[in-house]
């Protein structure tokens, strides 16, 4: 399943507080919550350079409880603003600089050179992104979580729901707005 937001006004670049908040939500929660509490292979926070933030999760067996989870995550990333200190903070700012620098074999570099081209992601951009990342405060986080609350608002989210037909009359009958696309 993947729900996406854009988390600002269309074509707003993505900033190095969001990047770090999409990874401090991955790990802590996303990971504890969907991954080892409700047994999903997989969970996961991106932020595209788009602007638009998304929380996944991959072969799922509780759609439902993950959808209430992606939709609490405001309230995680409020807490963590109200509560970090300079160490978490740091220790969220890690594995964001390892989601944007990460070794790559050779001929990995051009596909991602292409990617980033493709995207807008500049080499000042990105330069400028790092420098968001290793400075980044508490009122950094604090941004980061209000425009994730507005963006999360009621019918402002796409959801992408891939699975059996069981599973999608499950997220239908829950009252969740759905449309079936069946693919040949």
């Amino acid at each position: 399943m993947c729900l996406s937001v854009p988390i600002g006004p269309i074509g707003t670049k993505w900033s190095g507080a969001d990047l770090v908040g999409a990874a401090y939500l991955e790990k802590p929660f996303l990971w504890d919550k969907v991954r080892e509490q409700q047994g999903a292979y997989g969970a996961w926070a991106r932020v595209s350079a788009a602007g638009v933030f998304s929380l996944l999760s991959h072969r799922d067996p509780e759609i439902l409880l993950t959808l209430g989870a992606l939709r609490s995550t405001p309230a995680v990333a409020q807490t963590w603003a109200e509560q970090a200190d300079d160490i978490e903070i740091l220790e969220a700012i890690f594995p964001a600089i390892s989601l944007l620098d990460h070794p790559e074999k050779l001929s990995a570099k051009g596909l991602t050179s292409f990617w980033r081209w493709i995207k807008g992601e500049t080499h000042d951009h990105m330069n400028e992104f790092r420098r968001q990342i290793i400075t980044m405060t508490k009122g950094d986080i604090k941004k980061f979580a209000d425009k994730l609350k507005d963006a999360l608002r009621p019918n402002m989210q796409s959801i992408t729901l891939i699975g059996s037909e069981a599973v999608a009359m499950a997220v239908r009958e829950s009252g969740e707005p759905l449309e079936i696309i069946h693919a040949n």
